[in-house]
């Protein structure tokens, strides 16, 4: 069975394409692999016996080197780069037609019997992982001495003077933080302190926000983030640590 590549349903002459494919994982923040961009960089060119023919072959190619473009390979095996298994479609990064022996585009038997490509594609993948979390953040900011409250009072004649208004004040924490799925919205973690004795939440601070995706594809959106904000009180002192995921 002999080889055959096909760029975007095109059959190309047989025997007249050399091609390398790259793998490059893509890391988030959180260290864990997300993505594998695979590249093919593709040199060949198309033959005919007469210029008009591969006039037409010129332009039968540059007729389908478009945006989601698939590159097929069979022989006995099929290695292949389908714009539909990709997040964001393929990709186009680099096209030309090579010059003539003299540096001329399409001088010498460069145009007249043959004309050289060359072609980069690429399109990434999705990687599963032990988590779908690809970047989080959260931190407890602990408000308050619990120490009275004074006042600046002044008077007609003298001095600013501070005055105590409470013996005691109120302790608050407010847990905040951040988390983007990959491919669906994390859930937000639950306030920290609830059910802890003599620790209040105050309902109208807790707030949750959800954003749309950070990576938008042709086929499949990424990056979905969430925030989250919890403000409580307590007459005790109010110290935790961020959770993780």
């Amino acid at each position: 069975m002999g080889q055959t590549l096909s760029i975007g349903g095109l059959v190309m002459d047989p025997d007249s394409c050399w091609f390398k494919i790259h793998k490059r994982g893509i890391i988030g923040n959180t260290g864990r692999l997300n993505y594998t961009r695979v590249t093919w960089d593709i040199h060949g060119r198309v033959n005919g016996t007469t210029k008009a023919i591969v006039d037409a072959k010129v332009v039968a190619l540059e007729s389908v080197l478009d945006s989601a473009i698939d590159i097929v390979f069979s022989l006995g095996s099929t290695m292949k780069l389908i714009s539909a298994a990709t997040t964001r479609g393929t990709l186009i990064q680099d096209f030309s037609w090579n010059p003539g022996y003299d540096g001329v585009r399409g001088s010498g038997a460069e145009g007249v019997l043959r004309r050289t490509f060359h072609l980069v594609v690429s399109g990434d993948f999705l990687e599963p992982s032990d988590t779908d979390i690809t970047a989080y953040h959260e931190s407890i900011q602990s408000i308050g001495t619990g120490g009275p409250r004074t006042v600046p009072v002044g008077s007609l004649t003298g001095d600013i003077q501070p005055q105590q208004t409470q013996a005691k004040t109120v302790f608050y924490a407010i847990q905040s933080g951040y988390a983007t799925g990959l491919t669906t919205v994390p859930s937000p973690p639950l306030p920290k302190f609830t059910g802890v004795p003599g620790v209040f939440y105050i309902p109208e601070s807790l707030a949750v926000t959800q954003m749309t995706p950070a990576t938008w594809g042709l086929n499949r959106n990424t990056q979905f983030g969430i925030r989250w904000s919890y403000k409580c009180w307590s007459s005790l002192g109010l110290v935790g640590s961020p959770g993780g995921f």
